[in-house]
C-alpha cells in the first residue's frame, strides 16, 4: 500500500494520533437519547461505574446467576421444549446444532438522557443475534396480531357499552382522531388534559405478575379463534369453524393455541441473561429494553390491569367507567382527557372513599404526572391545549428540553441522495398535517423546518415545489386559500 500523500491529511500527524488515543483511552462516545444524530462524550470511568451500579444494585433488576454459558443454553432448550409445548419449526430445528461455547448473550449499555435534569441513563440490552433472537422475533409478530385483535374487540365493546377497556395506541394519529370526535363534558370544571409516565417501567415489572397478565391478555384475544397460524413471521387467525390448511396437520408447530403462545412468552422473559465482560447476570425483574417484543409485552401486561379495572368499575358505576374514554397509553406514557378522577384511581393514597375501585396499577409501577397544568400537556410529540369546547393540537418543540442545539434531518452537502432528502421533507409535512389543528400552525412548522434544511444544501425552489404539491393534494385537510399559503411559505423561507 502506498503511503498517503503528505499534504492530503493531517490524521497521520503525531498530534492527531495522540489526541485520538486520548479519546480512546479516557472517553466513551455515544448518541444522546431521543437525539440520535447528537454525540455525547462520557468519561470512560464514569460510564463503567454507571453500568456496574446498575448490574450490581441490590434492589435492581439483575441477580448473579450460578449458571455457566453451557447451563444457560441447556436451560433455554429445556424450558422451550421440555414442557411438550409446540415451537415454530425455524426455532426448534437449529437447537440441536447450538454450540454452548459459541452462543452470544445480550450485553447492557446505556445512553445519556440529556433532556432530563440532571441527565440520567437509559439502559438497553443489545439483543441482536443472541440466543433468544429467533424466539423474540417470532413472538413479536404473534403479539402484534394479538394486540390488533384486542383493539378490534374493544371497538365493539365501546359501541355496546361506551366503556373503553383498551388504552394502548401505536402512534399519535390514533390519539388525534379520538380527540377530534371526543364528546366533552358540559361542565368546564370536568375538562382538562393530564399526562403521566412510568419511571423505569421495563425493569420494575415483577416476572410472575408479568407472565400472568400477558397470559390473560392472550387468552382474551383467542376467544373467537381456535388457533394462531405462524409462518415466516406472518401470523393469521384460524376460527373454530375454519378448515385447517391442507398442507398442515393439526399437530404442526406453526399452529399454536393461547397456552402455547403464552408458554413462548414465558420462556423468553425467564431466560434473559446479560453478560458484560466476565459479569454474568440474570434479569430477575421485567424484560430488557432492546429485545423485539418488549413494547408489546409491556403493553399487554398493562392492558390486562386496565381492562380488569374497567370491568370492575363498570359493574359498580358505569358512568364513572365511561369517563376513561379519553385515556391513551403509549407504552409507558399516558394521556388522560376530561377525567379529573384519573389520578385518584391510580394513586391509592389520594383515592376518595366514595370511589368504588382499587388502584389500576400495582405499587411497583410508579406513575408520575408530567404536566403542571390541566390547560395543556405534551404527548407523543404533540402539544395538546384545553380550550373552551375543543382541544387545540400543535407540534411540540422538544428541542427546548435539550441543553444543546439538536442536530436532525439529513444534509445534502455530502453524498446523501437529493430525492431521499426531499422525501424526508414530504414525510414531515404529512406529520405536521396529521397533528396541527390550525392552518397557521401547519404552515409555520413547514417554514421552520425549511429554514433548517436550506443551510443543509436544500434548494428553496425544491422545497417550495414540494410544499405546493403537498397542499394541492386532494387529501389536504385545511380549507384556507392554497395560493395564500404557498405565497406565505415562499416569502418566509430564507
Amino acid at each position: 500500500m502506498k503511503d498517503p500523500p503528505k499534504d492530503s491529511s493531517d490524521l497521520h500527524s503525531p498530534q492527531i494520533k495522540r489526541a485520538l488515543n486520548f479519546l480512546h483511552r479516557h472517553l466513551v462516545i455515544c448518541v444522546a437519547d431521543k437525539a440520535a444524530k447528537n454525540f455525547v462524550f462520557v468519561c470512560r470511568h464514569r460510564y463503567r461505574q454507571v453500568l456496574k451500579d446498575e448490574l450490581h444494585s441490590e434492589e435492581g433488576a439483575y441477580t448473579t446467576t450460578p449458571l455457566s454459558r453451557s447451563d444457560i443454553c441447556s436451560k433455554y432448550i429445556h424450558d422451550l421444549l421440555g414442557q411438550g409445548g409446540k415451537v415454530p419449526t425455524h426455532i426448534a430445528k437449529p437447537l440441536h446444532r447450538i454450540n454452548p461455547q459459541s452462543i452470544k448473550l445480550p450485553f447492557l449499555y446505556w445512553l445519556p438522557k440529556m433532556h432530563k435534569s440532571p441527565p440520567s441513563a437509559r439502559f438497553i440490552a443489545s439483543s441482536s443475534n443472541v440466543l433468544t433472537t429467533k424466539l423474540a422475533t417470532s413472538i413479536n409478530s404473534m403479539l402484534s396480531l394479538i394486540k390488533s385483535e384486542l383493539l378490534h374487540l374493544d371497538e365493539k365493546h365501546i359501541a355496546k357499552t361506551g366503556v373503553k377497556r383498551c388504552w394502548f395506541v401505536d402512534n399519535h394519529s390514533k390519539v388525534v382522531a379520538w380527540l377530534k370526535y371526543l364528546h366533552r363534558p358540559q361542565n368546564p370544571a370536568l375538562r382538562g388534559v393530564d399526562s403521566f409516565d412510568f419511571s423505569t417501567m421495563y425493569t420494575t415489572l415483577e416476572l410472575d405478575d408479568l407472565v400472568s397478565s400477558v397470559k390473560g391478555a392472550i387468552t382474551e384475544a383467542f376467544q373467537n379463534y381456535r388457533l394462531l397460524r405462524f409462518h415466516h413471521r406472518k401470523c393469521s387467525w384460524i376460527k373454530e369453524d375454519d378448515e385447517l390448511p391442507s398442507n398442515l396437520k393439526p399437530s404442526h408447530p406453526s399452529l399454536l393455541n393461547a397456552d402455547e403462545v403464552s408458554h413462548l412468552v414465558e420462556v423468553l422473559v425467564r431466560n434473559t441473561f446479560i453478560q458484560n465482560g466476565q459479569c454474568l447476570k440474570q434479569q430477575s425483574n421485567g424484560l430488557p429494553m432492546g429485545t423485539n417484543p418488549a413494547p408489546h409485552i409491556a403493553d399487554l401486561c398493562c392492558y390486562r390491569k386496565e381492562s380488569v379495572a374497567m370491568d370492575l368499575l363498570s359493574t359498580v358505576n358505569i358512568a364513572l367507567a365511561r369517563k376513561f374514554i379519553g385515556t391513551f397509553r403509549f407504552i409507558d406514557d399516558i394521556l388522560s382527557c376530561d377525567n379529573p378522577l384519573f389520578k385518584n384511581f391510580v394513586f391509592l393514597k389520594d383515592r376518595p372513599h366514595h370511589v368504588p375501585i382499587r388502584a389500576i396499577y400495582p405499587t411497583f409501577l410508579q406513575l408520575s404526572q408530567t404536566n403542571s397544568s390541566p390547560l395543556e400537556a405534551t404527548y407523543l410529540g404533540m402539544l395538546i391545549k384545553n380550550l373552551k369546547n375543543k382541544f387545540h393540537i400543535k407540534v411540540a418543540k422538544t428541542e427546548k428540553k435539550l441543553p444543546f442545539p439538536k442536530i436532525n434531518y439529513p444534509s445534502l452537502l455530502g453524498n446523501f441522495p437529493r430525492v431521499l432528502g426531499l422525501g424526508v421533507f414530504t414525510g414531515q409535512l404529512h406529520r405536521f398535517a396529521s397533528i396541527c389543528s390550525s392552518t397557521s400552525d401547519f404552515v409555520q412548522n413547514a417554514i421552520t423546518m425549511s429554514n433548517k434544511l436550506v443551510p443543509k444544501g436544500y434548494s428553496k425552489r425544491d422545497l417550495h415545489q414540494k410544499f405546493k404539491s403537498f397542499v394541492n393534494s386532494p387529501h389536504f385537510k385545511y380549507k384556507s386559500p392554497l395560493s395564500l399559503m404557498c405565497k406565505h411559505f415562499k416569502s418566509m423561507v430564507t
